[in-house]
């Protein structure tokens, strides 16, 4: 299925920051990841590729007062 130019994907996941802006908390997040899951919770520049990888773009990624984030992305445009 193809989504159209005017559809929007909207992803609500935790995103871990790079190490030297981290916070404790999503460093604990991303020890029990990868202790209890063999994985990692993917970073801001990850989810930008896989969903560059899917055709799409992040349009904007928005913090929320929870541990989560909103991020916005649209088909890329092959105009």
């Amino acid at each position: 299925m193809n989504m159209n130019q005017e559809a929007s994907l909207l992803i609500i996941e935790q995103v871990v920051e790079p190490p030297q802006v981290a916070s404790g908390y999503s460093t604990l997040l991303e020890i029990a990841m990868l202790v209890l899951l063999g994985g990692n919770e993917p970073t801001r520049n990850e989810f930008a590729a896989l969903l560059t990888a899917a055709d799409l773009e992040p349009c904007t990624v928005t913090p929320t007062p929870t541990t989560f984030t909103i991020i916005n992305a649209r088909p890329i445009s092959h105009d």
